[in-house]
């Protein structure tokens, strides 16, 4: 029983850590809007490092929180002004609850390869579909 007890606890810590270690960020895949057409949004898990989307300047996240605890979105902006960090965009999504964010300035958000990196503290149970209008 001490055995399976401790095997139990190591695999639970093993999948632990591997939630944890860092990742590169998920890409998220545009979804068109169309004012003739409605679509279904497709999701994608927030991972470690957040999730990156190409950014040009008419895309909008739809954030889904099924996490039991709120949890604060952030979007990097990598950008200087006068050689100051410019401070990133910070909200919160209540526990159960979903928000929609955007558009993202392409000249604030966008990183040199014109995408958006945004992250989930925490990031558990944190789903986002990227919409372009």
């Amino acid at each position: 029983m001490r055995r399976l007890l401790r095997a139990s606890i190591l695999l639970a810590v093993c999948l632990i850590l591997a939630l944890v270690v860092s990742a590169a960020p998920a890409t998220l895949t545009l979804q068109d809007l169309s004012s003739s057409t409605p679509i279904t949004p497709a999701f994608t898990s927030v991972v470690t490092d957040g999730v990156t989307f190409n950014n040009n300047g008419r895309v909008m996240l739809y954030i889904t929180n099924d996490n039991i605890t709120t949890v604060t979105i952030t979007a990097t902006t990598p950008v200087l002004f006068y050689g100051m960090a410019v401070g990133d965009m910070s909200f919160v999504v209540g526990p159960g609850a979903s928000k929609v964010a955007g558009p993202f300035q392409t000249k604030l958000y966008n990183d040199a390869d014109e995408n958006v990196t945004v992250t989930a503290s925490p990031f558990l149970s944190v789903t986002v579909s990227a919409l372009r209008y």
